[in-house]
């Protein structure tokens, strides 16, 4: 099984580059390559990070909150930015699906273990009323595939309403982002 879904990747990759089922792909010289726990892959030829967040008004209890999608180009951990493009990204395993560290590597660059935090208001909500809360649920991965589906990856998760899948076939191990 594993030999197969190694050919599948480079055989499709292969009859794009000529021409023969996927003309789309000729054009997009980078692609990104989402690795899943069980070994198969996915390759996407567009991404983006996307932030599910929790609002909710002071004085109210949270559980009457509304969430909102924010999407961004890279991870944030309190007020640092970590650039994602040309980075390898491993997002390491918590208990119950809770993944709150990743690792990530520049191209030819050192590997390097980030546990992340909750972002700051100024990057995940900067044009919400001040007396809005908000809170980062979780991290998604959400891009488009060779034939043109678009897919969710669950990354991290900041809170134990949302827990990033925990089988190998829907765990992400690692994902390697184009330049």
């Amino acid at each position: 099984m594993r030999a197969v879904v190694r050919l599948r990747v480079p055989m499709l990759a292969l009859l794009a580059l000529l021409g023969l089922g996927l003309p789309a792909l000729a054009q997009d010289a980078a692609l990104t390559t989402v690795t899943m726990g069980d070994g198969s892959s996915v390759l996407l030829r567009s991404w983006q990070v996307v932030y599910d967040v929790q609002t909710w008004p002071k004085g109210q209890p949270p559980s009457l909150s509304g969430s909102q999608s924010v999407p961004a180009s890279e991870l944030w951990s309190g007020k640092k930015r970590f650039p994602l493009a040309g980075h390898l990204l491993e997002p390491v395993p918590g208990f119950g699906g809770l993944n709150r560290e990743v690792k990530l590597q520049a191209a030819g660059g050192k590997l390097q273990t980030v546990k992340l935090e909750q972002p700051v208001r100024e990057l995940l909500t900067p044009d919400l009323d001040k007396n809005v809360l908000s809170m980062a649920r979780s991290v998604d991965l959400v891009g488009e595939t060779l034939t043109g589906t678009r897919r969710s990856f669950c990354l991290l998760s900041f809170t134990a309403l949302v827990a990033c899948p925990t089988e190998p076939e829907n765990r992400v191990a690692k994902v390697e982002f184009a330049p």
